[in-house]
């Protein structure tokens, strides 16, 4: 009698496991305007200048942007592949990903190789562990500790010598936060 609970609860909770992974994605919205963005057969509002988070399973899609007031089609993305979290980028922005060494201990010695890349931001010529991933990037997988919506905090972490943190910006973003930061 135990082993045919034991089938019927088992065969219960396989059944409630899902076989897809979700994915949870930050719908970027860049322009001045709202827009729809169409992912089978789901419409998502994006706010001017804001995003929208939605979950979506593996898989490939094709995604429309259209003006939500006009309803006209502004881009048309075909099989975009998503199988993790990330941000759509449905308005062809570019986006800055820094890399930050915070250290504990002032003798610590980290591979400066890794911060001589130089990049162009507007007008301004950045040095460090910094990258640009452009406007070909309908859809950008996370690689980041935070986010576009987050602020860039120091956690404490116990017996690490040095941490490093990685935070993806808006190119704008970025270079009102770098002015802003240089500024004190």
């Amino acid at each position: 009698m135990k082993s045919k609970y034991f089938i019927f609860f088992s065969l219960c909770w396989f059944a409630s496991c899902k076989l897809v992974k979700d994915n949870v994605i930050w719908i970027d919205n860049t322009s001045s305007r709202q827009l729809s963005v169409l992912i089978s057969n789901n419409s998502y509002l994006i706010p001017a200048y804001g995003g929208v988070e939605v979950t979506i399973e593996d898989g490939t899609y094709d995604i429309d942007v259209l003006d939500d007031s006009t309803k006209t089609l502004l881009k048309h993305h075909d099989q975009i592949h998503i199988n993790k979290d990330g941000i759509l980028n449905v308005t062809d922005e570019t986006y800055v990903i820094v890399n930050q060494a915070y250290f504990t201990k002032p003798d610590v010695n980290v591979n400066a190789e890794k911060i001589k890349n130089e990049v162009v931001v507007g007008q301004y010529t950045y040095k460090g562990d910094i990258s640009l991933i452009g406007k070909d990037s309908s859809f950008i997988p996370k690689s980041w500790t935070f986010g576009l919506q987050e602020e860039l905090s120091l956690t404490q972490q116990q017996n690490v010598d040095y941490a490093i943190i990685t935070k993806i910006y808006r190119k704008v973003d970025f270079e009102i936060d770098f002015l802003r930061n240089a500024a004190h």
